[in-house]
């Protein structure tokens, strides 16, 4: 009733306006502040089913805002119209589960069909033939020196000037994240990787149970946490893991989204709530306190320091 186009959010994003994306199943809607205006297959987005794949809702340093499509291509919001993308010269573009801008200002995406890249109007598909580890890409990451790192299902690849290298060859890699420090962190179907530029770790040996783990996530203060899918949160601090679950706060231990506020009070988006840890304490908001719906699938921080919480609806705390 307020403009939100469907009754489900599962994205959030904001541009370089500041104007607020949401992503649905039926579409995206962008809130101004004041008004929500609503996009769907018939303004030009390319067609999506979502269901439970990974929703690609990102926006570039030139304004643009993009969205990726489970069932194969991408569409570009310029600030005035959408256009679509689903071939890339004769072949189908794959189905999207992740993208980022590289220092140069090209697009990469990572997709179950390989990895494609955009740049001033000009796109190119990289697979195994050229160095890539495995076809079905999950995610997709950029670090300081610029070099591109890509979790595929069958190993790690990293890509600097041209020259594809593989890591950790065989394992079902899913995530990725390039920590400030220069480190690298890996989620994969058989634990959490760091690697620290010259030696890999792989922390289940240390005796945490992080098989499975939806979130890697760096704060303000350089600490590590990791949202798992069933052993609530862990946070890593340089030296050793922290674990936090049910007994410490959590509703829920599936625990996937998360952002951080200006006050660097963590939030955790959890199927039985959302959680807010300031360090010492943890408060949990769900239906009974205002959320639209206990389970939260996306929490973002504005710029004005606001926390969203969507599933069903958006939800704002500006507490």
């Amino acid at each position: 009733e307020d403009g939100l186009v469907g009754h489900s959010a599962y994205a959030i994003v904001q541009d370089a306006a500041g104007h607020l994306w949401f992503r649905s199943r039926q579409g995206v809607s962008r809130y101004d502040g004041v008004a929500w205006t609503a996009y769907t297959v018939d303004d030009g987005l390319v067609e999506s089913s979502i269901g439970f794949w990974p929703t690609v809702l990102v926006s570039d340093r030139d304004g643009n805002v993009w969205f990726g499509s489970d069932l194969g291509g991408v569409s570009r919001f310029d600030g005035s119209r959408w256009t679509s993308f689903d071939t890339v010269g004769e072949r189908k573009f794959g189905g999207v589960w992740g993208a980022t801008q590289d220092r140069d200002g090209a697009m990469w995406f990572a997709t179950d069909a390989g990895v494609v890249r955009h740049q001033d109007g000009n796109w190119r598909t990289y697979d195994v033939s050229d160095g890539l580890a495995g076809s079905h890409v999950r995610a997709v990451a950029s670090d300081s020196s610029g070099a591109l790192w890509f979790a595929t299902t069958t190993g790690l690849s990293r890509l600097e000037q041209q020259t594809w290298t593989t890591y950790l060859a065989g394992e079902e890699t899913a995530g990725v994240l390039c920590a400030s420090d220069g480190d690298l962190w890996v989620s994969t179907d058989s634990g959490v990787y760091h690697f620290d530029g010259n030696e890999w770790q792989n922390f289940p040996s240390a005796g945490t149970p992080l098989f499975r783990v939806g979130q890697i996530f760096e704060d303000s203060r350089g600490d590590i946490w990791l949202g798992s899918r069933g052993a609530g949160v862990w946070r890593y601090d340089g030296t050793r893991f922290h674990s936090y679950g049910l007994d410490d706060g959590l509703p829920h231990p599936i625990v996937k989204p998360v952002a951080e506020d200006p006050e660097g009070r963590l939030w955790f988006g959890t199927p039985g709530g959302v959680s807010r840890y300031d360090g010492a304490e943890w408060l949990t908001l769900t239906s009974r306190e205002g959320l639209p719906h206990d389970t939260v699938r996306a929490v973002f921080e504005d710029r004005d320091g606001n926390i969203w919480a969507t599933d069903t609806q958006a939800s704002k705390d500006g507490t």
